[in-house]
């Protein structure tokens, strides 16, 4: 009875150990689209600071007019993932859902998933 118990224990103690499903995911970067770069007429003023977020079923789409770096924090401040890329749209799938915060250049936004 001893043994089993023991045994038990144990089992469960691993059961424990491991982390939930989908809790250990690392963020994902893919690249969708590249948008050829054109030169923008000195009028233009805050284009350098365009970017579109767009979520869908759980991804967040990021186009950008420029080459910009992309953070994304946690609601916490705790940063996800950093990435730079080029004028174009990118794809980032993240793999928990939660509110996260996105940077990049001087552009701010808040994502729901």
């Amino acid at each position: 009875m001893i043994r089993f118990l023991c045994i038990l224990l144990s089992a469960s103690a691993l059961l424990v150990a491991q982390p939930a499903t989908g809790s250990n995911k690392t963020p994902v970067w893919e690249i969708v689209a590249v948008q050829d770069s054109t030169p923008r007429n000195e009028g233009e003023e805050g284009a350098s600071d365009k970017i579109d977020v767009e979520t869908r079923d759980g991804i967040v789409y990021i186009s950008t007019t420029q080459p910009t770096t992309i953070k994304v924090y946690t609601i916490l401040g705790q940063l996800i993932t950093s990435k730079s890329v080029g004028s174009g749209t990118v794809r980032l799938t993240l793999g928990v859902r939660g509110v996260y915060i996105l940077k990049a250049g001087t552009a701010t936004r808040r994502i729901n998933l």
